[in-house]
């Protein structure tokens, strides 16, 4: 215990006395009391002074100035401890967040580290309040669009997917919040991300879970339209899905254009799971009387429906949900008045 606390005190000395310049020394120190496990710093009263000392030192220095500082001066092994580090004091916790050139060279093994220390602190309320949740996303998804394809790894696609399942929970992102992220905007970060799912992706379902999260129709019209009618080849690769559905379409369709989109892509035969989606919205538009309509856009549904072939048109009168499995669920016995409810009674 004396030689515990002689080390902590002497750390907080050499620390309390580092200038500018010295970083990677006080990196090392840092470190090495934070991380060194013969080092209990649960039994020591001298931890918390510790943190706090560092803390003051990086706020006097402005030390941990950027991360392009550290990508270059730290090996990139040990530029996970920066995350580690700054997470431990509350420091601009923004940089907790690897960038793709600091990642892209890491080992699977130390990707699978950073990916569990992420969720550590994910899964503690308040650790990363100061980083926006889109700029949050945008990080995990830098991972997919990695040279090495590690998210193939049943590792990191399993540390991925409770990252998907964090994200999908969110009661909402403000996806105009990217200043901190390297991208102008999430559209343009979300249409390279797509390009990167056509190319190789691989049709791998948590992959196309990210793609279907921002889809949700309380979220902005342009990434709905973006794989719906930019990049349909994004649409014709999305297979599986290790989202749930019914997640993404909770909220009311009410944009006119999508309606028409749906009910053509039904009419020319599209599969999978943007048939689900497609079948959901326009079954929902033509039943439930929140969903706000005008008399001229519903004959203009139901006049594409009735150029579907029959047994489209038989799935959209019996629809009733998309189940947690991503499986549709038909109902047995159409209930009275639903066909003419539907305006569908002259075509079925």
């Amino acid at each position: 215990m004396f030689a515990e606390e002689l080390l902590l005190k002497t750390g907080i000395k050499i620390i309390s006395e580092l200038r500018a310049g010295f970083e990677f020394q006080q990196f090392q120190l840092i470190s090495g009391y934070l991380f060194d496990p013969v080092i209990n710093k649960a039994s020591s009263g001298c931890g918390h002074l510790f943190l706090k000392s560092f803390e003051a030192a990086v706020s006097r220095n402005k030390i941990m100035k950027s991360q392009k500082y550290w990508s270059e001066k730290v090996d990139p092994e040990q530029a996970l401890f920066i995350g580690k580090i700054v997470a431990q004091t509350r420091i601009n916790n923004s940089w907790v967040f690897l960038s793709p050139e600091v990642l892209a060279p890491l080992t699977e093994n130390a990707i699978v580290e950073y990916l569990e220390f992420l969720e550590y602190l994910l899964t503690k309320d308040g650790m990363l309040s100061s980083v926006p949740d889109c700029v949050q996303l945008i990080r995990i998804m830098d991972i997919f669009m990695l040279p090495s394809q590690h998210f193939l790894s049943p590792k990191i696609s399993s540390y991925l997917k409770k990252f998907l399942d964090y994200f999908s929970n969110l009661e909402y992102i403000d996806f105009k919040d990217t200043k901190i992220s390297g991208h102008p905007s999430f559209y343009d970060f979300y249409n390279m991300f797509c390009e990167t799912y056509e190319a190789e992706g691989f049709c791998d379902p948590v992959f196309a879970g990210f793609i279907l999260l921002p889809t949700r129709c309380d979220y902005a019209l342009t990434y709905r339209r973006l794989i719906w009618v930019e990049r349909v080849e994004t649409l014709r690769v999305l297979r599986t899905s290790a989202i749930q559905l019914p997640k993404t379409l909770a909220k009311i369709e009410t944009d006119a254009d999508m309606m028409t989109i749906y009910v053509t892509a039904l009419k020319n035969g599209i599969s999978g799971l943007p048939k689900q989606i497609a079948l959901h919205h326009l079954s929902r538009f033509l039943v439930d009387d929140r969903v706000r309509k005008s008399e001229e856009l519903l004959r203009l549904v139901v006049r594409y429906l009735r150029l579907c072939p029959e047994e489209v048109k038989e799935e959209v009168v019996r629809f009733e949900r998309v189940n947690e499995f991503n499986e549709v669920v038909f109902l047995e016995k159409v209930p009275a008045g639903r066909r003419e409810k539907m305006g569908l009674m002259e075509i079925l």
